[in-house]
C-alpha cells in the first residue's frame, strides 16, 4: 500500500484528534473533523496499483489544505439568524425526549418503517417489471426508463429521514437505559429492505447508526456503559462484515430466480469475497481524480469556473420545467471516460447512464484547471465549517429536535467528500429542508390549536 500526501496528513491529525479527545477512541466519532478525514484517507490516502502522477498527488494535497483553511473559517463563524432559527423552532417542536421510549412512538416509527418498505418495494416492482426481480436486482438488472424519477427521490428522502430516526430512538433509549425489541425489529427491517438494492454502505447503515448514537451517548451523557454492549457489537460487526462480502460477490450479476441468489451466498468463499471487495474498491477515485487531471483541459475543453456551482443553484428546479438544466459532474465524467465531450442533457443522462466521483480535486480542475481546484475547496470547505458549527451549536441544547437538526447538520458536512459533489450537497441539504419546512409546518398548527382554544373560552 501506498500513502498519499493527503494519508499522511489524515494520519498525522487523527493522532492530534485522539490527543485532543484525551484518546477516547469513541469521542471521535462525535467530531466532524475526524469524518472528515475518515472520508479523505478512505477515498484519497492510498492507492495499490495504480501509478499516481506526482502532479496529481501535490494537486490533492493543495486541494485538501484549501478545504481546510476554509473548514476553519466556516467553524469559527457565528450564524446567529440559522442558530437563532432553528433553537427557537427546537423549542417549539417535539421537545419531550421521554417520547421517545414510549411503546406508541416506536409502535408508529415501525409503522412508518413498514409503509415505507412495502413503497420500496412496489417502486421497484414497477422499475425492475416484477417483485422478484426487485428482490435480486443487485445493481444487475435493467431498470425501466419511463417511470417518473420523482418517486426514487422521495423513496430516497424518505429512507433518510427513517435512518436519522434510529439515531434519536437510539440515543434516548440509552439516556434513559430503556430496550425495546419492537425496535430493533424496526431496524432489521431497513437492513433487509436495503440489501436488494445491492449496495454494501446502505445495508449496514442501520447498524452503524446504532453504534454511532452510542458513541455520542458514551460521550454526552453519564452513567452510559459501553461493556453492556460489547456482545450486540460483535453480532454487529460479524452480520455486516457478512453482508458486505456477499454483496460484493453477488452485486452486478443478473440472477433469473431467488434460488440463484441463495445458491451464491451459501458457496460463499470468505478469501475470494475480500479479494472481490479489494479490487471493486481500490484506487476507482484516485484514477478518476488522475483522469480528470490528464484528460480536461488537454483532450477535452475545461468546463465554465462555476459550472458545478450552476448545477447546485438550479438543482431544485424539476427537469421537466427546465430541460436544459446542466447534468451534474458525475454524468460528464462518465461521458468522458465513454470517449467523448458532449454537454447536452439528453445524451448525457441515459438508460444505464453512471455518475462518477472524482472529489473536490478532480471535480474542481474539471471547472477551469487550477481555479476551480481553488474555488471549490474553499466553497464547500467554508459549508463544512459551518455545517460542523451549527451542529455543536445545536447539540448540547437538549431537545429531541436540536439533535435531530445537529444530525442532520453532522451529515452534512462531510458526505459530499466523495463527490460529485451535486450528489453528495443535496444528500445533505434536501432532508435538512424537508425536516425544517415539516417542524414549521407543526408549529404553526400548533399555533392555530392554541388560538382556537383561547377563542373558544372566550
Amino acid at each position: 500500500m501506498n500513502i498519499t500526501l493527503v494519508g499522511g496528513a489524515c494520519i498525522f491529525l487523527f493522532v492530534v484528534l485522539l490527543v485532543h479527545s484525551r484518546l477516547r477512541l469513541y469521542a471521535l466519532v462525535t467530531m466532524p473533523l475526524f469524518m472528515i478525514l475518515l472520508m479523505y484517507f478512505n477515498y484519497f490516502g492510498s492507492y495499490e496499483r495504480m501509478d499516481l502522477l506526482l502532479e496529481v498527488n501535490v494537486l490533492l494535497f493543495f486541494s485538501f489544505c484549501l478545504f481546510l483553511s476554509g473548514y476553519s473559517i466556516g467553524r469559527h463563524l457565528r450564524p446567529r439568524r440559522i442558530e437563532h432559527f432553528y433553537i427557537n423552532l427546537s423549542n417549539r417542536v417535539l421537545t419531550n425526549d421521554r417520547v421517545f421510549i414510549s411503546r406508541r412512538c416506536v409502535n408508529a416509527y415501525f409503522a412508518v418503517t413498514v409503509i415505507y418498505c412495502i413503497f420500496n418495494l412496489w417502486l421497484n416492482t414497477q422499475l425492475y417489471g416484477s417483485l422478484e426481480n426487485a428482490l435480486i436486482r443487485f445493481y444487475g438488472k435493467a431498470q425501466a426508463d419511463d417511470f417518473p424519477s420523482i418517486f426514487s427521490t422521495m423513496q430516497g428522502f424518505l429512507n433518510k429521514a427513517l435512518m436519522a430516526f434510529v439515531f434519536v430512538f437510539r440515543f434516548y433509549f440509552n439516556k434513559y437505559h430503556q430496550k425495546s425489541y419492537m425496535f430493533y425489529f424496526t431496524v432489521l427491517l431497513l437492513v433487509l429492505i436495503a440489501v436488494p438494492g445491492g449496495s454494501r454502505g446502505a445495508a449496514v447503515a442501520p447498524m452503524v447508526l446504532l453504534v454511532v448514537a452510542d458513541f455520542f451517548s458514551f460521550t454526552l451523557l453519564k452513567g452510559v456503559s459501553i461493556r453492556r454492549r460489547l456482545k450486540e457489537y460483535i453480532f454487529i460487526v460479524g452480520f455486516s462484515f457478512f453482508l458486505i462480502l456477499s454483496l460484493s460477490m453477488i452485486r452486478n450479476i443478473d440472477f433469473d430466480e431467488i434460488n440463484d441468489v441463495y445458491r451464491a451466498v451459501s458457496e460463499l468463499n470468505m478469501r475470494e469475497a475480500g479479494e472481490s471487495y479489494s479490487e471493486g474498491e481500490g484506487d476507482l477515485i484516485l484514477e478518476d481524480v488522475q483522469r480528470c487531471y490528464l484528460e480536461f483541459g488537454n483532450h477535452v475543453p475545461f468546463l465554465s469556473p462555476f459550472y458545478t456551482l450552476e448545477t447546485l443553484v438550479l438543482a431544485p428546479i424539476p427537469r421537466v420545467l427546465k430541460p436544459d438544466k446542466k447534468v451534474s459532474f458525475g454524468y460528464v465524467l462518465n461521458e468522458v471516460k465513454s470517449g467523448g465531450s458532449s454537454l447536452d442533457p439528453e445524451r448525457l443522462i441515459y438508460h444505464g447512464a453512471v455518475g462518477w466521483a472524482a472529489g473536490l480535486a478532480g471535480e474542481g480542475w474539471a471547472n477551469g484547471g487550477l481555479f476551480g481546484v481553488v474555488f471549490y475547496a474553499l466553497l464547500f470547505g467554508f459549508y463544512s465549517g459551518l455545517c460542523a458549527n451549527m451542529y455543536y451549536r445545536l447539540l448540547h441544547h437538549g431537545t429531541p429536535l436540536s439533535l435531530l437538526f445537529a444530525l442532520l447538520f453532522f451529515q452534512m458536512s462531510y458526505n459530499f467528500i466523495r463527490g460529485d459533489l451535486l450528489a453528495g450537497y443535496a444528500q445533505g441539504i434536501y432532508p435538512l429542508l424537508i425536516v425544517t419546512l415539516l417542524s414549521c409546518f407543526i408549529r404553526h398548527i400548533r399555533k392555530y390549536r392554541i388560538r382556537l382554544r383561547r377563542f373558544g373560552k372566550a
